[in-house]
């Protein structure tokens, strides 16, 4: 039932359940991006960004969901004006955790995708969401997305949106069902796609 489900902000020691549910959340773009198919080594550099301070995946952007005494789910969100601080800033613990190498070679695994736009400026952005398996069906991802509409209006923000991955038919429906409305499809081309997904859809809410 929902009155046993917690929602509060993350701390450093939550580290481990979070990079599983961001790892869930990022599917196979994450083990592109960060492990290069090595899931073993995506879920590494997510933890260890996600203790790090101020980045796209750290734990100051992330909310835990609680069910039962057991972690259930993630929401990361922030602000959409400052999604470009918060991509420069993950840079220098990138280069921490990988070595100049390693950190060159995810540069250009991921140039081919750089450039897209995610969120308009004056919107509360949802970068990422995800709840285990063996916690979907309970509305908990109903319930974080309330939690993060809560957030924008703290913020003085009147939208709040995501992205979805093209082939992720059950979060589309989940999301249009919440009043979420689709504002842009974004097709990737055949170099892009190596990424292992198709492109992603934004879409947006007015609170």
């Amino acid at each position: 039932m929902e009155h046993d489900l917690i929602v509060h902000p993350a701390q450093p020691e939550d580290a481990k359940p979070a990079a599983r549910l961001i790892h869930l959340a990022l599917g196979r773009f994450g083990e592109y991006t960060f492990g290069n198919g090595n899931p073993a080594k995506t879920l590494d550099v997510l933890e260890r960004l996600f203790i790090a301070g101020s980045n796209r995946f750290s734990h100051k952007h992330a909310f835990m969901a609680e069910k039962g005494g057991s972690v259930a789910g993630l929401l990361l969100a922030h602000p959409a004006k400052i999604i470009t601080r918060l991509d420069l800033l993950t840079g220098r613990p990138m280069l921490r955790i990988l070595g100049l190498g390693e950190a060159l070679r995810l540069l250009v695994r991921f140039l081919p995708l750089a450039g897209g736009r995610e969120a308009e400026r004056d919107e509360y952005y949802v970068s990422d969401l995800a709840v285990f398996p063996q916690f979907q069906g309970q509305g908990i991802g109903t319930r974080l997305l309330a939690f993060a509409e809560e957030q924008a209006a703290r913020h003085g923000l009147g939208k709040c949106s995501l992205i979805v991955a093209l082939h992720n038919d059950a979060a589309r429906q989940l999301y249009l069902r919440l009043g979420y409305r689709i504002v842009e499809t974004v097709t990737y081309s055949r170099l892009q796609q190596r990424c292992g997904e198709r492109g992603y859809q934004r879409m947006m809410k007015v609170l």
